[in-house]
């Protein structure tokens, strides 16, 4: 009766509340739990649907080296923007944080910031044309150079494409690493940079021993949003690819249960797929915000 009371006595905050909660309810909750539904069934919106279970998890994980190869792909699209990525945004808002001419600070930023207002689309197809053996600028650079030996076919050589495919991406994300890591920069105390001139540190050891450790909440952030983002790429690859059916090498896992769910019409597979990628999200965002904690 006491809850009910205190309930009533504030019905207009709740009142607020209930139209936020339909709109997540209804965009967020319900998909989920359909996607959910989904991935237990075979051939859902078929006539001939039937329960599977977890069988199609269990194909993924045991039946289809897709699934594997799709999945190295994304590691290696991680592994490289963790040390491109998160590297070149931290030496260049270094870089910017150093600058004390308020115009060249602006100069700086819209240099720099541009190709992060670019579509992914538009970057994709402006890679695109930059792979093209035959007239993109890097083999044709290369001939003119006389240095054939270096042109390569960049999008269909298993060797050199993800690597191809993670250059498209850092360009169009380390401006955003930029802006994150330029804000922490502006939160460390300067004192902390005069004492250590006054004590004799030069620039690396200033760089070691107060930037990078002062930085640390920032840099859990910024290798959580490049987890996501490796996790989760997909027009870039979609656009450098081709389309549908993509090359296996250039397969990532959201291409990948693409393909499955809307070309070949696996519904249920590509389903549980998306649950699968999502936990593989989760997971290490859940590690660094625990180690944000610490």
């Amino acid at each position: 009766m006491n809850i009910l009371k205190e309930i009533w006595r504030k019905r207009h905050f709740y009142l607020l509340l209930l139209l936020p909660l339909i709109l997540y309810s209804l965009f967020i909750f319900y998909p989920i739990i359909d996607v959910i539904r989904l991935s237990l069934l075979e051939h859902p919106y078929w006539p001939d649907q039937r329960f599977v279970g977890v069988d199609n998890y269990i194909k993924i994980f045991t039946a289809d080296p897709r699934f594997y190869n799709a999945f190295i792909n994304n590691i290696i699209i991680l592994v490289l923007s963790m040390i491109g990525n998160a590297g070149t945004g931290l030496l260049l808002a270094v870089a910017l944080y150093s600058v004390k001419n308020t115009l060249l600070k602006k100069i700086y930023l819209i240099t720099f910031l541009w190709p992060y207002m670019m579509s992914s689309v538009a970057v994709g197809k402006l890679f695109q044309r930059l792979y093209d053996p035959y007239f993109g600028l890097l083999n044709v650079t290369f001939r003119s150079l006389g240095l054939e030996s270096l042109t390569r076919v960049w999008l269909a050589d298993p060797n050199i494409a993800m690597f191809s495919v993670w250059l498209a991406c850092w360009w169009m994300s380390y401006p955003i690493n930029m802006l994150i890591f330029y804000a922490g920069l502006q939160g460390i105390d300067r004192r902390l940079y005069e004492s250590a001139r006054i004590d004799g540190a030069g620039r690396l050891s200033i760089f070691r021993h107060i930037t990078i450790p002062c930085l640390r909440p920032i840099i859990l952030v910024v290798f959580t949003l490049i987890t996501i983002g490796a996790f989760k790429v997909f027009d870039i690859v979609w656009v450098l690819g081709g389309g549908a059916p993509l090359q296996p090498f250039l397969d990532v896992l959201a291409t990948l249960q693409f393909n499955l769910a809307w070309y070949f019409n696996y519904f249920g597979y590509g389903a549980a797929l998306a649950i699968i990628m999502t936990v593989i999200i989760m997971v290490p965002t859940i590690v660094y915000l625990r180690m944000q904690e610490v």
